[in-house]
């Protein structure tokens, strides 16, 4: 492998992160997907331009590619983070009611009725 494509790559992965962060402020975090649609459409994604043309990866095509399917795995595993975090919250809203006694009730009424 050349340097010149490693530092490409390193370059190319930067700008990818920096777009993730910029579309989940301003786009994604306004969408709430089911996740497994989401990761459905990036295994698609990843193994779809493959099957088609072997090879495929190496061109700047290719490597879009990758960064889309990199900004739809991290959007899955935002979505994926979020959904266990509001099940877990919801565990600890459990409010614990008292359980109604009707035999005190029937109690107290004879008890005043005696006085």
């Amino acid at each position: 492998m050349s340097w010149l494509y490693f530092a490409k790559l390193l370059v190319f992965s930067f700008v990818v992160i920096i777009a993730y962060n910029l579309l989940k402020v301003f786009v994604l975090s306004k969408y709430k997907p089911n996740k497994w649609i989401i990761f459905a459409i990036a295994i698609a994604i990843l193994t779809t331009p493959t099957m088609i043309k072997p090879g495929f990866n190496t061109t700047i095509g290719g490597m879009v590619v990758s960064g889309v399917f990199v900004v739809l795995i991290l959007w899955f595993m935002d979505l994926f983070n979020d959904d266990r975090l509001t099940t877990k919250n919801k565990k600890n809203d459990v409010k614990i009611k008292p359980k109604a006694k009707p035999n005190r009730a029937k109690n107290n009424k004879e008890d005043e009725k005696k006085k």
